[in-house]
């Protein structure tokens, strides 16, 4: 509901261009960030570097890993 501020701005440009995440997987991990009520921009960004640690490449990919990594707590 509010526009980026700059430095989250650079931030989405880093993890499509710098990290090159597919769009659908920043978009993925945006969902499970709101998911667990946690929307800032340090917590998608970490669920993105968990994700390429454990080569998470797909949105698919990420909704099963999410509901393992759920599931085992």
């Amino acid at each position: 509901g509010r526009p980026l501020s700059p430095i989250e701005y650079e931030t989405i440009v880093g993890w499509l261009d710098h990290d090159q995440f597919p769009d659908e997987l920043i978009l993925a991990a945006l969902k499970e960030a709101v998911f667990a009520g946690k929307v800032n921009f340090r917590y998608i960004d970490r669920i993105l570097l968990d994700w390429r640690r454990n080569g998470v490449t797909t949105p698919e990919e990420a909704r099963a890993y999410a509901e393992r990594f759920r599931g085992e707590r």
